[in-house]
């Protein structure tokens, strides 16, 4: 009895494979099937097809600002400067790709004050990553400031004056932009170094200043005479002005023509007189 079970059971376990005669006449396995008496169990899945790995790249603000910069000055924005909008910018990059990226478009609006361009890394790859950036752009453009604090009524000379770049879409309208347009001029207030100057912040510089000494001059038939003098009251170039002769300690109105020069007519006043040739 004992011998009809086992082979019951050995007939029941090997009733799931299936058996082909092969050329030398032995058995070949065919299917094999899960059994919990046999102990078989399938065989692995196959694993996927293998994938190009990806290596990110994290390029900076400072790279991406110059690309576009060199970009909008081959456009003929040679003065342009941009800010790129707050962000992190992050691009994928195939592995074994050359770590390229260029400017593929790029807008300049510089009435509004604004840019965008799109990038592309790795150009000429078929697996080449692409994406926008934004932000401003503005013209800059140089400006003479002054190299330190000026007080009221002082007089601006070349020296006192250096050359800025500034963004020229902040700058007004009345803010002035040669030198000649300061030297000679004083502040009507207190004038901090670096900042731009309006028109409006300077007045003509006063060529002859309150109490001042001052070379009282009459000019007649070739011949200058030349008397010292005090001035009553300031005055630019071409205003006539009041003035004390130290000698006679009489007061005559004379001419500004030039710093601490003032011109009296012949016969105001005595001068004290010292000829020059003219």
């Amino acid at each position: 009895m004992a011998r009809i079970l086992i082979g019951f059971l050995l007939a029941g376990a090997l009733a799931g494979v299936a058996w082909d005669a092969q050329a030398d006449g032995r058995p070949a396995a065919g299917p094999v099937m899960a059994s919990s008496i046999s102990g078989l169990s399938r065989p692995p899945a196959a694993p996927p097809p293998a994938t190009t790995p990806l290596q990110a790249h994290t390029i900076d603000a400072v790279e991406i600002t110059a690309l576009i910069q060199r970009s909008a000055a081959r456009a003929g924005h040679r003065n342009l400067q941009v800010e790129l909008a707050p962000g992190r910018y992050t691009l994928t990059l195939p592995d074994g790709a050359a770590r390229r990226v260029d400017v593929e478009d790029l807008w300049i609006d510089t009435r509004q004050g604004r840019f965008s361009a799109r990038l592309v890394a790795a150009a000429g790859d078929p697996r080449a990553t692409r994406f926008d950036v934004t932000g401003r752009a503005f013209e800059m453009v140089a400006v003479p400031v002054l190299l330190r604090d000026a007080r009221p009524g002082t007089p601006i000379r070349p020296e006192d004056l250096e050359w800025q770049e500034s963004d020229a879409s902040r700058l007004g309208r009345d803010v002035l932009r040669e030198t000649a347009d300061l030297v000679g001029r004083a502040p009507r207030r207190p004038l901090k170094a670096g900042q731009a100057i309006r028109a409006g912040d300077l007045a003509d510089a006063n060529l002859v200043a309150k109490g001042e000494p001052v070379a009282m001059i009459v000019a007649s038939r070739g011949m200058q005479l030349t008397a010292i003098g005090q001035a009553l009251e300031p005055g630019d170039k071409g205003a006539t002005i009041r003035v004390r002769n130290a000698h006679s300690n009489r007061i005559v109105e004379g001419v500004v023509t030039g710093p601490g020069t003032v011109s009296v007519a012949l016969g105001s006043s005595p001068l004290r007189a010292e000829k020059r040739s003219r």
